[in-house]
């Protein structure tokens, strides 16, 4: 596994959010931070479990998307298609969890 960010949930706007209207969140780019933090603001429609809106989760990069969610103690998110790879949420030891597998 290998660390990606932290996704910080956000109650304001932050300097360069984007709005992902699949999830319906705003969300920036942890690459753009010193801390690797992704900022996202959940908006009340979201289709998204509502425990990944509410803490503070962190990002791994994955070999097998399947393998690391059957590792968690509970499974919010099994499968979701992002830009070149698939993106599940869990919670291991109370912490959620980002788990992606990158597809190229």
């Amino acid at each position: 596994m290998e660390l990606l960010h932290i996704g910080v949930p956000a109650t304001q706007e932050m300097p360069g959010e984007k709005y992902k209207d699949a999830i319906k969140c705003y969300i920036t780019n942890p690459d753009e931070n010193e801390y690797h933090f992704e900022y996202f603001r959940y908006m009340q429609d979201s289709p998204m479990p509502k425990q990944i809106w509410n803490n503070v989760h962190v990002a791994y990069k994955v070999e097998n998307l399947k393998e690391a969610l059957a590792a968690c103690d509970e499974v919010l998110l099994e499968e979701m298609q992002g830009t070149g790879r698939i993106i599940g949420f869990g919670v291991k030891d109370g912490v959620v969890l980002e788990l992606m597998e990158y597809t190229k």
